[in-house]
């Protein structure tokens, strides 16, 4: 049996260097990782992933927050698919969004680890049952890009959650419904225009 790694232990590793680069992310990425793999996943929920969904997703320095993006996506490989559908999928939401996120290279790294997520949710769990209010959140995040000040960021959410979304919709049921599905959604968003 391991030791307990601290929440200490873990905000000094995620720590470490305090405004990392990409390079260095995947590194942290890959040593969180296989801690996470030692420790099974009751541990690496509850004191790993616990410590980077409290402190490092609002973390002030823009770069610990792509890398706890980035983290969230390694590390939902190495938890059970409800603490992934109830934990790391809403606060990437948050992540996503323009108006809870103003870094650009935050949202970017959020939108494509979501996608990660939800593909792998969609590729692993032969049914993946989601709420509605879950859905909500994907389609909302996802029309929200249409109207983002930055182009990268919408062509992030085309690149790495638009199909996922669309089949987690089409699972559920209500993608062509008129008042919740994703298209009457993005109709509705470009109707302003």
């Amino acid at each position: 049996i391991l030791p307990r790694p601290s929440p200490k232990l873990i905000g000094t590793l995620v720590s470490l260097i305090p405004r990392p680069n990409y390079d260095e992310q995947e590194e942290m990425s890959a040593i969180l990782c296989a801690l996470a793999a030692s420790l099974g996943p009751d541990r690496t929920e509850r004191e790993i992933l616990g410590e980077i969904l409290s402190t490092q997703c609002t973390h002030r320095f823009k770069e610990r927050r792509v890398q706890a993006a980035l983290l969230c996506r390694t590390l939902s490989s190495q938890c059970r698919l409800h603490t992934v559908i109830e934990s790391v999928v809403p606060v990437l939401i948050r992540m996503s969004h323009h108006e809870t996120e103003i870094a650009v290279e935050v949202r970017e790294e959020a939108l494509e680890s979501l996608g990660f997520v939800l593909r792998s949710m969609l590729r692993n769990q032969s049914t993946v049952s989601c709420s509605k209010s879950l859905l909500k959140s994907l389609r909302d995040v996802l029309v929200a890009t249409f109207e983002d000040f930055e182009p990268s960021v919408s062509d992030a959410a085309y690149k790495h959650i638009l199909r996922p979304i669309v089949q987690l919709e089409d699972s559920e049921g209500c993608l062509y419904d008129n008042k919740n599905g994703l298209l009457s959604a993005v109709v509705s968003s470009l109707s302003k225009y």
